[in-house]
């Protein structure tokens, strides 16, 4: 009967000195009997432990492990390097391979590998500190051919181990060639935007479900995900399987104080009834750089844009939008908003330390819905959403305007205006916005 093997390091309950917890390390000699004993019949192996223990462990594997499907190595490092497990498999290297799933953290393996043959999921998890000269980093050839030996690759995450930009590159190179991924259908990609790029721009994804991107924006180019994303939007569709009809509709951009800053890009399933996000991609800012350098409305309003060619054949009807709106002028506003003509729900929320304290920031967003030269914006536009702003006797003043103004011009009520946690600035008694009118339903909650 085959088995499953789970080895870790173990915190102590008893704290040690100053309330630090112990740390019991493993004795590695009794567990590779164990596993001497048990391995013609071991499928999965899960391994943890510090870096030491790691290569003592790999070191004293000389047994082969016939049935091995499944590998975990994750590496606690005491030390800035991974660890080499390249010279430390003569038991895995033997003979065919069946694995299946390969899980490395901190640890590299030769890119020509047997075992890197028909895998079906892939983590390999590198340290920030890794160098490009480091021998667990791929070239680009050495990473397609990798993916060429397992077609039926089904789930791929690679975090600063993907193939690095040739030295003193600033713009992308030309595909060599390109590889189709046909059956992945998870993907996610930790690293600089231009090597994320790079690789990118090599592969096809036809059915790929989620994709999930990390990067830092870079100093020296100041290149961010959002510059590289057109290059390769074109690769990407649906599955039919799973979506039907469905289509990408909606975005979400939320940014923090950290200089986090986050989108998802979504669509509407059908079969579940339920939002279920598509792609997903992650970008964040350096602290001192996005303190000094980074506009981040602006960078918000850029990354809207960066989005036009993967809505080309999919109207955007939902933009859900978080940030500090202070900067974006009213003309920003409506240049974007005149860009999705379909969309039908808007949400925005002011965030930061700054959140709720300035009066105009709403006003701009709702002047922005108002006519343009004739041309009524969002026409479709059925519900509204307005979270943690100041608003004050003008602001709804403002916000009626624009909802007569609207209705004038032949767009329909809307079905639900939202008003939540905002800051009210009244000269007199309070009284709810009148807006009836123009509104299907109002909910609105103030701050106590």
């Amino acid at each position: 009967m085959p088995v499953k093997i789970r080895i870790c390091n173990i915190t102590s309950r008893d704290d040690g000195d100053l309330g630090i917890p112990k740390i019991r390390r493993i004795d590695v000699s009794a567990l590779l009997t164990v596993i001497e004993l048990h391995a013609h019949r071991i499928a999965s192996l899960h391994v943890n432990l510090f870096s030491t223990d790691a290569r003592i462990f790999l070191d004293g594997l000389i047994s082969p492990l016939p049935i091995i499907e499944d590998i975990s190595f994750v590496v606690n490092q005491e030390s800035e390097k991974p660890v080499d497990i390249i010279s430390y498999t003569p038991a895995l290297l033997l003979g065919p391979s069946n694995l299946r799933r390969l899980h490395l953290v901190n640890a590299v393996i030769s890119w020509d590998s047997h075992l890197l043959h028909g895998l079906q999921e892939v983590e390999i998890a590198l340290p920030h500190s890794t160098l490009d000269s480091e021998p667990g980093i791929p070239t680009l050839e050495m990473f397609l051919s990798f993916l060429k030996r397992s077609p039926e690759l089904v789930w791929l995450s690679m975090n600063r181990s993907v193939p690095r930009l040739p030295p003193a590159t600033s713009v992308l190179p030309d595909p060599i060639r390109l590889v189709t991924l046909q059956n992945l259908k998870f993907f996610s990609l930790t690293d600089s935007p231009l090597n994320i790029a790079y690789l990118l721009s090599h592969l096809a994804l036809p059915h790929v479900e989620l994709i999930k991107l990390r990067a830092k924006m870079e100093r020296r180019n100041r290149h961010g995900i959002l510059d590289v994303l057109p290059k390769f939007n074109h690769k990407l569709s649906l599955s039919e399987s799973l979506w039907m009809v469905a289509r990408i509709n909606e975005v979400v951009i939320k940014t923090q104080n950290n200089g986090h800053f986050t989108i998802y890009v979504g669509g509407y399933d059908r079969v579940r009834s339920d939002q279920f996000p598509v792609l997903s991609f992650e970008l964040e800012f350096p602290h001192d750089e996005y303190e000094a350098d980074i506009d981040q409305p602006l960078r918000v309003l850029e990354s809207i844009h960066s989005f036009g060619v993967v809505f080309a054949d999919s109207p955007l009807t939902h933009l859900d939008l978080s940030c500090d709106f202070r900067d974006i002028s009213l003309d920003d506003w409506r240049r974007l908003l005149l860009q999705y003509p379909s969309l039908t729900h808007l949400k925005f929320t002011s965030v930061g330390s700054y959140a709720g304290s300035a009066l105009e920031e709403n006003e701009r967003i709702v002047w922005a819905l108002s006519v343009i030269s004739g041309v009524l914006v969002c026409p479709d536009l059925q519900q509204l959403a307005l979270h943690a702003f100041t608003m004050g006797d003008r602001s709804f003043g403002i916000l009626r305007e624009c909802l007569e103004t609207r209705a004038f011009a032949g767009a329909p009520r809307l079905k639900k205006l939202i008003i939540c946690r905002v800051r009210w600035v009244f000269e007199g008694e309070y009284t709810s916005p009148n807006v009836s009118p123009f509104v299907d339903e109002l909910e609105y909650r103030p701050l106590a």
